[in-house]
């Protein structure tokens, strides 16, 4: 990623929803991401704004243009989803998750 003004990130054909891993590795890596739009990221990022998203390929170039044109403003959100992945959704953090849930359905397996 480096030396890159954004990243893009496009789902799959076959993927209707989910986001890539790109999300979150451009992200820890501090660039903008400019992405299909995914309720997952909403989800994901809480809303805060922090990816750029789109919907038809107007709305990509738009938001492009936006991110190429205001340089600080794209620097702004993608130090937000840095601190989001890194405080959320670190290989650790997803380790932590699985263990707690499979704890809540085998108690006894994992003591």
């Amino acid at each position: 990623y480096l030396g890159s003004a954004f990243v893009l990130d496009i789902r799959p054909a076959q993927s209707r929803t989910g986001i890539t891993q790109r999300v979150f590795d451009a992200s820890a890596c501090g660039l903008p991401v400019l992405s299909d739009d995914s309720p997952e990221l909403e989800f994901l990022f809480d809303g805060q704004g922090s990816i750029f998203r789109f919907r038809t390929l107007e709305g990509a170039l738009e938001s492009r243009e936006r991110i190429l044109r205001f340089p600080q403003e794209a620097a702004f959100q993608a130090r937000r989803s840095r601190t989001r992945v890194l405080e959320r959704h670190t290989f650790r953090h997803r380790a932590k998750q699985i263990l707690t849930t499979l704890q809540r359905f085998f108690p006894c397996s994992l003591a």
